[in-house]
This record gives structure tokens, C-alpha cells and sequence, in this order.
């Protein structure tokens, strides 16, 4: 679509963050935002964890040191294993110390310490005094100073843009409806989906203005500002303004950050998706839900996030019709038989038997 020109492929892809914003907006003024609710407890907890295992998969290179290809799992572990015989040891061995210090800092800490902002300005100094980028250490490298300017879509591309943009808004409300909602403690309030939606469409339409990608929220920077002790929106907030002040005066500073630090920070803060206990919790209260988050983690791990939990929707859908048009039947007791215990008490078959006593799973 760009013809090979970084200017036109700025413009195509800030009209695709605009029309995706225009869409996302559409859906939460028509309050559409009520489709998030086939997005069970167990769907959550396998997607969750099957994110949080394609993110660390997705880091598997930084650590290493090595090269990495592929979207799937499957495919981004392969391919790391593939490059163990070039793995940088200086790479590899920042990164265990970055997770390390992680870890020690969350356990021995106090909470208000801010873990992951201390491991990325050590790495910073450790490249800048010690020459890590001659012992074969990658950093972050350029970042291009100044703030974005205003430029306006271009229309002509909406046509081509518009089922691409319905695409990844679909992928942006998923991702960001779970991954709220897999961070919403009990005590905070329960994430508005129709809310959620006109975030969503307002912040991808004047990013569209301003050059910007589409955007969604996602699970592994969610992890990493939770870990980093965020509880409101000042978080975001003050996030915005970080980066204001890193495109104006900063980026020089982050050019120096190892990528292998910027690995052990995400892997560090999805450990955390993969709740082996959670999903134990599910499997001895009710095998069929166990099933559908193993659906749901096979889903996102083989097919990637959005056709994963699109496919576990489907599933738990399809098990919804199922169990409402097979109730299930339990025999409690006996009592003496009438005429109107006659007539609701049968069999499968269709036979009347008085006297018996029965539970339908529809009953309150």
C-alpha cells in the first residue's frame, strides 16, 4: 500500500489507527461492549495463561541473545532453540541477574520499591560504564527525538483499511476486556465494557491524528505496571507524561538499555498469568470448565490471542446450548404421589412414576 515510502506507510497506518477508533467508538455508543460477557472465569484463566507463555516465548531471543522468528509459540521457541549455538553469554548472563534481582526485590522489598524501574537503570548504567554493546550485548539502539505532529488520514485508504481496522478492533476490545479483567482485584469495581470500548475507540482516533499505530491494551504491559504498584488511572497519567519528557529530553538515556533487561522485566511480570494453582482450583470443582481454559490456553498458545479466545468462546457457547437442552435430572426423594407431582415426575422415557421427587438443574 506504501509503494516501499516510509512517509506513506505512516499515513496508511495512522488512518488504520483512526478507522479502527471510529469502529471501537461506534460499538461502544451501541453498546455492543455486552459480547465480552462470553468471556468466562476458566476462558480467563487459560487465556491468561496462555499469554502469559506467548509473551515469555516472545523474550526467549532478548535473553539469549540470539535471533527469533515466528508468531505462535511453538514456532518463537523452535526458533530460539534453533540459535543456542550463538547464544551471547553476557546477554544471557545480564538477563538471569536482571531476573534475579526481580525476583529478590518482589520478595524481600517493600511493595512501594519500584523493582523494575531499579533493574532498567542498572542495566542503563551497566551498559554505559562497562561497554556491553562490545561484549555483544543488544540495546534498545536510535530512538528519534520530538513529539509526533498533527496529520490528518487519508480517506482514500478507508475502503481498502476498513476490514483490517474491524479486525483489530475486535483484538484490541478482547485483549484489553481480559486483561482488565484478569487484574481487577474483588475490591475494585467490575471493568465497563461499553466504557471500555469508548476508551478504546477515542484513544486509537486521536492517536489516528497524530501518527500513531492502533492500539489496545495488553497483558504483558498491564503485568508490568501492576508489578510496578499501579492502582488508578494516575498510573496511565503519569505514564503519558514520562514519555512526553522521554521523547523531549531522554532518549539518548534509554538508547543504552540492554534488551536483555527488557526481557527479564516482561518475563518477570507475566510469570504471574500462569496460575498452575487457579487452574487446579478449576479442575476439582468442574472438569468441563477445566476444559474450556485448557481450550482456551491451547487456543492462544497454537492459533494466537485473538483466535484463541475467539475459539473458547465458541466452545463455551456451544457447551451453553448443550447443557441448557440437556438439564441435568437428579432423583432427591420420595413422596406421596398426586396428580401434580404425577405430571412433572417422568422419566426420560416419557412414563409417569408418582411418588418421585425429582431436580431440574433450570430450578432455582
Amino acid at each position: 500500500m506504501a509503494g516501499g515510502d516510509p512517509t506513506r506507510a505512516l499515513v496508511a497506518a495512522s488512518t488504520l489507527a483512526a478507522l479502527t477508533g471510529v469502529l471501537l467508538l461506534g460499538a461502544g455508543i451501541l453498546r455492543l461492549g455486552f459480547t465480552a460477557d462470553f468471556i468466562s472465569a476458566p476462558v480467563l484463566t487459560g487465556f491468561k495463561a496462555g499469554t502469559g507463555l506467548l509473551i515469555a516465548a516472545g523474550q526467549l531471543g532478548k535473553i539469549l541473545g540470539v535471533p527469533q522468528e515466528g508468531d505462535d509459540f511453538f514456532i518463537k521457541v523452535a526458533s530460539a532453540l534453533a540459535h543456542l549455538g550463538e547464544i551471547s553469554w553476557p546477554t544471557f548472563a545480564l538477563a538471569l541477574a536482571s531476573i534475579a534481582i526481580l525476583l529478590g526485590l518482589r520478595r524481600w522489598a517493600p511493595p512501594s520499591l519500584p523493582g523494575p524501574l531499579l533493574v532498567v537503570l542498572l542495566g542503563i548504567v551497566l551498559a554505559v560504564t562497562t561497554g556491553l554493546a562490545d561484549r555483544g550485548v543488544a540495546l534498545v539502539g536510535t530512538i528519534p527525538p520530538g513529539l509526533p505532529h498533527l496529520a490528518l488520514p487519508d480517506l482514500d485508504l478507508v475502503g481498502r483499511l476498513v476490514v483490517p481496522a474491524a479486525g483489530i478492533a475486535l483484538m484490541a476490545f478482547v485483549e484489553s476486556i481480559a486483561a482488565g479483567r484478569a487484574f481487577a482485584g474483588p475490591e475494585e469495581p467490575e471493568v465497563d465494557a461499553d466504557q471500555e470500548l469508548r476508551a478504546l475507540g477515542g484513544a486509537n482516533l486521536a492517536g489516528g491524528l497524530f501518527q500513531a499505530f492502533p492500539a489496545g491494551g495488553g497483558l504483558s504491559q498491564t503485568a508490568v505496571n501492576r508489578g510496578a504498584g499501579a492502582r488508578s488511572q494516575v498510573a496511565g497519567v503519569t505514564t503519558a507524561l514520562v514519555v512526553v519528557l522521554t521523547l523531549l529530553f531522554l532518549t539518548p538515556l534509554f538508547e543504552n538499555l540492554p534488551q536483555a533487561t527488557l526481557g527479564a522485566v516482561v518475563i518477570v511480570a507475566v510469570a504471574g498469568l500462569v496460575d498452575l494453582a487457579a487452574l487446579g482450583r478449576i479442575r476439582r470443582l468442574r472438569f468441563r470448565d477445566y476444559a474450556l481454559a485448557l481450550v482456551a490456553l491451547a487456543g492462544v498458545l497454537v492459533l494466537g490471542v485473538l483466535q484463541g479466545v475467539l475459539l473458547a468462546v465458541v466452545v463455551s457457547m456451544l457447551t451453553l446450548l448443550h447443557g441448557t437442552n440437556h438439564p441435568p435430572i437428579e432423583v432427591l426423594g420420595r413422596r406421596p404421589g398426586s396428580g401434580h407431582w404425577r405430571d412433572l415426575d417422568r422419566h426420560p422415557g416419557g412414563e409417569t412414576v408418582p411418588g418421585l421427587l425429582v431436580c431440574c438443574g433450570r430450578w432455582p
